[in-house]
């Protein structure tokens, strides 16, 4: 959802091993990639900068804490291992 310019994702789905999303922005190189959300959960394209998310407890473990990294995949930002 966009508003005023910024990305805000709300209710993100849960994958089988982890709590984050990956917004599959453009990217060329990993460093046009970041993690953002309030639990860094969310990877995507530095230029849909600032990536938000509500700061809700979660059960599942977020995307970092199993070693994924925010990279430029396939020319998509997305959590990868």
């Amino acid at each position: 959802m966009l508003i005023g310019g910024v990305i805000l994702i709300v209710n993100l789905s849960n994958s089988e091993d982890y709590y984050g999303s990956s917004t599959y922005g453009e990217c060329q190189i990993n460093d046009d990639c970041e993690s953002g959300g309030c639990g860094s959960e969310i990877c995507g394209s530095k230029a849909e900068s600032p990536l938000l998310s509500t700061c809700e407890g979660y059960d599942e473990p977020t995307p970092k804490m199993l070693n994924y990294q925010c990279a430029c995949v396939n020319q998509k930002c997305q959590w990868y291992k």
